[in-house]
């Protein structure tokens, strides 16, 4: 702290404190009110003085780390309350007094403001480093307020999501209740307990983001009732991530939480129902392809924000490593990928200025990968569905815009063929395939949420479905067990 400068002749001090109210401030789209502040020096009648005190170190720092008021109100009170009193400060010297008299008097004021300042400058020191202090504290409990906060949004996500199911079995009660109104004419009413035991007619959806928070949930979607029930949530959460299922397990590989990208991996058990940590990528990725083939995984493609990548890892369970493979011929950002016929498939993506059509393929005998017959259209962020021994490029975004066309590769031709358009553009959804039935969820759809269900049956097309319970979700996972 520097020191402060006086001009003593004929002192007369009075100081005035003044409070402002400073303007909300945003904090995750809520507005937080702040408390008043201490303004000093720049709010203070100079007419006031005829000491000129120098505090503009105490005004920089309270400014700076926003000192709550009472606490410096304190300070002030304190500094007034050591103030000189009139009797001390106000010495009229009348021509009368003699030079020694006058230099008694002189020496008896320097003496006593110099005491005085001394006294000030340590107390204020130990005021203002208690006050730092006390801000430490108050930083420390508004980071502890902002994890509880997100904490409560999952929960939240959560509840909706078990409201949704509620509603739905309601209104399935409701239906066979009432035959005339039942769309499932037929069928019983299936217990919870049988519902999970009928594992094959559901689907998993991992993470993501519901339009308010990021997302570590994950949930058993149920189509044929239209319903979603919560399952253990992962130990992170993560969106544009990707699944690949193996030995009875969902491996949950790389991708992000809305700020940072991961390496890391987990795997959900779905008989003991605990999640479990895996040996992490090589680096950090998301916006992947996970594909499994002769009991290994593939984390094909991906990226972290800045570059697109080329390179396919694998997963070697015994070696309980990622290991380095032949790369693609492209960096493929947004890829979808599959396996058919024992054949992996990478499909469109980004190489970091373009979106592609082209296709390359591995053949685990070769060890390399090719090009074959490119699409139609260029796409990423698009869904890649296995039906019937042939492969469905289902929507995506072009590079213009989200788009809803439909190409199916048959290995047998060699080619892809333009098929019938789903009903909705969509991008950043999911896909899974029960039976003969595709199935396409949520997403988005230029600039908007898509809240509804497509299927797709080879007999009856694309049909845009009445089913509810999924709700908003996009940069999510979806697989079949």
């Amino acid at each position: 702290m520097g020191g402060r400068s006086l001009l003593v002749h004929r002192v007369l001090l009075k100081k005035k404190v003044s409070l402002v109210k400073l303007p909300p401030v945003v904090l995750e789209d809520r507005e937080i009110e702040e408390p008043e502040f201490f303004i000093s020096s720049n709010e203070i009648d100079s007419s006031y003085f005829e000491v000129k005190v120098e505090s503009e170190e105490y005004k920089s720092i309270a400014l700076e780390v926003n000192l709550p008021y009472s606490n410096l109100k304190d300070v002030a009170e304190n500094m007034e309350g050591n103030a000189l009193s009139k009797g001390d400060e106000e010495i009229l010297f009348e021509d009368t007094y003699d030079e020694d008299v006058r230099m008694h008097w002189e020496r008896t004021a320097n003496n006593s403001l110099g005491a005085n300042i001394d006294v000030n400058l340590s107390s204020d020191r130990q005021l203002v480093t208690q006050l730092l202090a006390e801000v430490r504290e108050l930083k420390l409990l508004h980071d502890k307020q902002v994890q509880k906060i997100n904490l409560l949004q999952q929960e939240l996500a959560g509840s909706k999501i078990e409201i949704q199911s509620l509603n739905s079995r309601c209104e399935m009660l409701e239906s066979d209740m009432n035959p005339k109104k039942s769309s499932m004419e037929g069928k019983e009413l299936q217990s919870t307990e049988e519902i999970h035991a009928n594992l094959e007619e559901s689907i998993l959806i991992v993470g993501g983001f519901d339009g308010s928070c990021w997302l570590s949930t994950m949930n058993c979607y149920y189509p044929f009732r239209d319903i979603m029930e919560s399952l253990p949530a992962m130990k992170s959460v993560r969106s544009h991530a990707s699944t690949a299922k193996l030995d009875g397990e969902i491996y949950v590989l790389g991708g992000a939480n809305g700020k940072v990208w991961y390496d890391t991996v987990e795997s959900y058990n779905l008989e003991n129902h605990q999640w479990v940590s895996r040996p992490s990528l090589n680096r950090e990725k998301g916006s992947l392809a996970g594909v499994s083939l002769n009991n290994k995984i593939f984390a094909i493609g991906g990226g972290n924000g800045v570059e697109c990548f080329s390179e396919v890892e694998m997963l070697d369970l015994d070696a309980g490593r990622w290991i380095q493979t032949p790369s693609m011929r492209h960096e493929r950002f947004a890829l979808a990928a599959g396996e058919l016929n024992g054949i992996l498939y990478a499909v469109g993506g980004f190489d970091g200025k373009n979106y592609l059509q082209s296709v390359e393929i591995l053949d685990p005998r070769e060890k390399s990968w090719r090009e074959i017959a490119s699409m139609s259209t260029k796409r990423g962020c698009h869904c890649l569905a296995v039906l019937n021994e042939k492969l469905y490029a289902l929507g995506g975004y072009s590079g213009d815009s989200f788009i809803p066309t439909v190409e199916v590769f048959d290995p047998r031709r060699g080619s892809w063929t333009i098929t019938a358009p789903m009903n909705e553009p969509r991008g950043y959804s999911a896909n899974a395939v029960i039976g003969d039935t595709i199935y396409v969820l949520g997403g988005t759809k230029n600039k908007e949420f898509s809240e509804t269900v497509e299927c797709y049956n080879e007999e009856r097309g694309w049909e845009l479905t009445n089913l509810r319970a999924f709700g908003k979700r996009c940069f999510f996972s979806a697989v079949v067990m």
